[in-house]
């Protein structure tokens, strides 16, 4: 599901309730979610040109998009997904920052660069979390991601 960065920039709550919804009906009936923002470049020039109206530069469009990210992961995490496969650190910091935890105990690698664990403390300590910077590695390692984490006790990603 891709969040609308324009819409999170001007309706946010409105934005976070339709992704939430959404992703929530996909859980509950088993399947897997991805919660991304575009990096289409229309896509990006609307969230920018969003945030100038806001008299926000381009850093601040990209952290206020983050940080609502990680809003709707910490609600996802409460609705039921037991693990996260977080690309970007701006949005994993997010994301760990709105779980209320900074600790992820590592596990192993997906692959070479690409931690697995999981969050050490916190609220949501024991969550299955992978983590892969936003320019590094390849498509294959979401794919291998989710296997590492179904298959460590079964996790629903």
């Amino acid at each position: 599901m891709e969040v609308n960065g324009q819409e999170l920039l001007n309706h946010s709550a409105k934005e976070i309730k339709r992704c939430i919804d959404e992703a929530a009906i996909a859980l509950r009936q088993g399947r897997h979610v991805a919660v991304v923002s575009s990096n289409r470049a229309d896509a990006v020039a609307e969230s920018r040109q969003a945030g100038e109206v806001l008299g926000m530069n381009s850093i601040e469009v990209s952290d206020h998009i983050a940080r609502h990210l990680g809003l709707i992961a910490a609600d996802l995490v409460r609705v039921g997904v037991e693990g996260l496969f977080l690309t970007g650190g701006d949005t994993a910091v997010s994301v760990c920052r709105a779980l209320g935890t900074s600790i992820m105990r590592v596990q192993g690698e997906v692959a070479p660069g690409i931690p697995f664990g999981y969050l050490h403390t916190g609220p949501f300590a024991g969550l299955k979390v992978v983590t892969k910077a936003g320019a590094f590695g390849h498509e294959e390692v979401i794919m291998q991601s989710l296997d590492v984490m179904l298959n460590q006790q079964g996790v629903n990603l």
